[in-house]
């Protein structure tokens, strides 16, 4: 006699194993609230809005989306895992003294140096990003800047820098 032993998670991938990974996708994003016709538009379905809304109409598509819905804490650490890298990146750009942003103006993409005045806000939600996926705790003074330490063009000293970039390691 075999025993086939399945927990929980083993039950809901095994409930979209029909679903194709687009469909599966799909699933996911109407879940998260877009719309059938911004799912569709999406570059990595690439339906039209007439296939978006027969996958709709389907039971199992249906069934899908109610798993992803019922599943919160993994879309948010699906969505943190997709920002650790430019969290990373602002974390580095701060320490190195070049925080930029990009911004949209007549349809171009513009990088603009980050107002400083946001930027000890900025290091910090980069570092709860960085330490939420990556499982580490920063420093308790790397996101508390010292008044004393700060310079007129930043809000984050060298000795924070210095640990935040320890932190990354």
């Amino acid at each position: 006699m075999i025993v086939i032993e399945i927990n929980k998670e083993d039950i809901l991938t095994l409930s979209n194993i029909s679903l194709t990974p687009k469909k599966d996708l799909a699933a996911k994003l109407i879940a998260q609230g877009y719309t059938q016709a911004e799912v569709a538009r999406d570059e990595r379905i690439g339906v039209t809005k007439q296939t978006m809304n027969n996958w709709y109409k389907d039971d199992e598509f249906q069934e899908r989306i109610a798993e992803h819905k019922t599943d919160p804490v993994k879309g948010a650490d699906e969505i943190f895992a997709r920002a650790v890298g430019e969290a990373a990146d602002s974390i580095v750009q701060i320490a190195t003294g070049r925080p930029t942003t990009t911004i949209i103006k007549d349809e171009e993409e513009i990088e603009v140096p980050i107002d400083h005045r946001f930027i000890a806000s900025k290091l910090k939600a980069s570092m709860i990003i960085v330490e939420r996926v990556m499982g580490k705790k920063a420093p308790a003074d790397t996101v508390k800047p010292k008044e004393e330490e700060l310079d007129e063009n930043s809000n984050v000293s060298e000795d924070e820098m210095d640990d935040a970039l320890e932190f990354l390691d």
